[in-house]
């Protein structure tokens, strides 16, 4: 975790991105996954207000839990065929409702009524397990982007 909060400061320190090859988005994508999703936003701002050509590229290739809404929605389909339904509920626990309503609109509409009935309930789970959730569901979205 340090060694990824360290890129971060150089990757938002960084006076531009103009020497990143393939390779250094490539880098800049791991460390972004490494950190906490209010960080992850704070550091893809600052990459677009350094240079918009490279931030965008970096911005569209990064797939955050945040913006799961701007993947489409077939890819979420697919990617979440064989999630369970827990780990599913786990990742929705404190998602923004825009997420909260992409992801259920790739459930069955059964699952889709449990999962809100869940979330509404007032129940809480643990922040490890949430992230764990929100990871699995990320890396299965990116094996399809």
């Amino acid at each position: 975790k340090e060694i990824g909060q360290r890129y971060a400061k150089r990757a938002k320190a960084m006076a531009g991105l103009y020497n990143i090859d393939i390779e250094g988005i490539g880098a800049i994508i791991s460390t972004l996954d490494e950190l906490e999703e209010n960080k992850q936003r704070e550091l893809l701002e600052t990459m677009l207000q350094n240079d918009l050509d490279k931030g965008q590229i970096v911005e569209k290739k990064f797939i955050g839990f945040f913006n799961i809404p701007k993947v489409e929605e077939e890819i979420i389909q697919n990617a979440l065929m064989d999630v369970e339904t827990q780990d599913i509920l786990n990742a929705l626990f404190g998602a923004d409702e825009e997420t909260l309503e992409c992801i259920l609109r790739a459930r069955p509409p059964r699952e889709r009524e449990m999962i809100r009935s869940e979330l509404e309930s007032g129940k809480t789970i643990s922040n490890k397990e949430r992230a764990a959730s929100r990871k699995n569901i990320l890396n299965r979205i990116r094996k399809f982007v």
